[in-house]
């Protein structure tokens, strides 16, 4: 499960994951404007750009996803 911080920033809100093992939230990378869940079962964020991304918390930046034309 993801969430959305409360707080705003310039470049969106930060990116929460549930951790079931830990029972405890954790930020990963990447800051978004909304979060969704595709048809493939993944969380997608939106940035302030209007890119879409997955946000990965293994990596240091997210995952680009191109824009559809």
């Amino acid at each position: 499960m993801y969430v959305l911080d409360t707080e705003r920033t310039s470049e969106g809100y930060g990116i929460w994951k549930w951790n079931e093992k830990k029972q405890n939230w954790t930020i990963v990378n990447g800051k978004a404007l909304t979060i969704t869940v595709g048809r493939d079962g993944k969380p997608y964020a939106i940035n302030m750009q209007g890119e879409a991304f997955w946000p990965t918390e293994s990596c240091l930046f997210p995952t680009r996803v191109k824009k559809p034309k």
